[in-house]
């Protein structure tokens, strides 16, 4: 088959254009930043022109998801009355949180007083021991938070 033939083939194979209706081609020749030539587009058959045109979509960007169009003011004010019972669970809990720690201080520095009170007078060197070890663990303690404090801001937490 000579060449002729083939592109007299894929003549045959196109569909006719008919007088009076204009060509409503869409130029894909700058989808997404690639540029094609329209004479280049023109000439490639309508399957091959569709994969093209696929393809140079698929540069566009990334698309938006399909739900966003179905969106309404509902939604979103349902989303937004959900934000702000999070915000008041949230507070409650940060509020309730600081109660039990000053509750958890009390009983230690109670705990401290009675051990002191008790223990000094007493048995000096079991107090003596007893407050050497609670310095070197509220130290331990500190420090770790320290440190974390510290490498946390490094992050930018």
């Amino acid at each position: 088959m000579t060449d002729d033939e083939k592109n007299s083939e894929k003549e045959q194979d196109l569909p006719e254009k008919t007088q009076g209706e204009p060509e409503e081609e869409e130029d894909t020749s700058t989808k997404g930043g690639v540029s094609i030539e329209p004479d280049i587009l023109k000439q490639l058959p309508p399957e091959a022109r569709s994969i093209v045109d696929v393809a140079l979509t698929m540069f566009r960007g990334p698309h938006p998801h399909p739900l966003l169009g179905k969106i309404t003011e509902d939604h979103i004010s349902k989303v937004l009355d959900d934000v702000g019972k999070e915000n008041e669970r949230n507070f409650e809990l940060r509020k309730s949180a600081r109660v039990y720690g000053v509750i958890y201080t009390l009983i230690a520095v109670a705990v401290f007083v009675f051990v002191t009170i008790y223990l000094s007078g007493t048995d000096s060197e079991l107090y003596k021991d007893i407050l050497s070890h609670l310095i070197a663990i509220v130290g331990g303690l500190g420090g770790g938070v320290g440190i974390k404090v510290y490498i946390d801001r490094r992050r930018g937490k």
